[in-house]
């Protein structure tokens, strides 16, 4: 069974799950760079060409397929926002949602020059940018405390530490991790 993370895009999925692969010997799967490398194209991109419904779908497809794999799985941001996507990470039953303040999610967005990420350069493209990716943000929270079987506060700690006290409470909660 997996043990997928999900959270607002900047909360430290993709290094928190290498970290977390590292240290349980799984392979780490990020579910972007799954998408990018079956279409053959960055998701900005396939945004551009066939919308985010197209996208969601796709990206649903995805999560499906690799949710009952033994691994650690890093998903897109927006991945909540199907509620079929949110069935599926409700049965994982290793779902973690790391949760960043919105504050610290724009310092990180902002000095992330190696990540494109459409929603939000779609949304400072239009005024109030980031009262909007705020709205965002609001919305989605309420998807990740939805699916979350944890919630790790990420603020101030290192992808270690994140990763260590996923793994202190998933024994916890008596779940066996080899």
């Amino acid at each position: 069974m997996a043990i997928v993370l999900v959270g607002f895009m900047g909360s430290g999925k993709t290094s928190v799950g290498q970290v977390l692969a590292e240290e349980l010997a799984l392979p780490w799967i990020d579910l972007d760079e799954k998408f990018t490398e079956k279409f053959n194209m960055q998701i900005s991109y396939f945004f551009e060409k066939f919308g985010e419904g197209v996208f969601r779908e796709k990206e649903g497809q995805l999560l499906a397929k690799e949710i009952g794999k033994e691994v650690v799985l890093s998903t897109g941001g927006g991945v909540v926002i199907c509620e079929s996507n949110r069935k599926i990470l409700k049965k994982s039953l290793r779902c973690v949602y790391l949760s960043t303040p919105f504050s610290v999610i724009v310092q990180r967005i902002k000095t992330d020059s190696c990540t494109i990420r459409p929603l939000a350069t779609r949304l400072s493209q239009k005024n109030n940018s980031v009262k909007n990716l705020e709205n965002l943000y609001q919305e989605r929270t309420i998807w990740y405390e939805e699916v979350a079987d944890l919630i790790v506060e990420t603020e101030g700690k290192t992808p270690m530490d994140i990763a260590k006290e996923i793994l202190l409470k998933l024994k916890k909660d008596k779940e066996v991790i080899n």
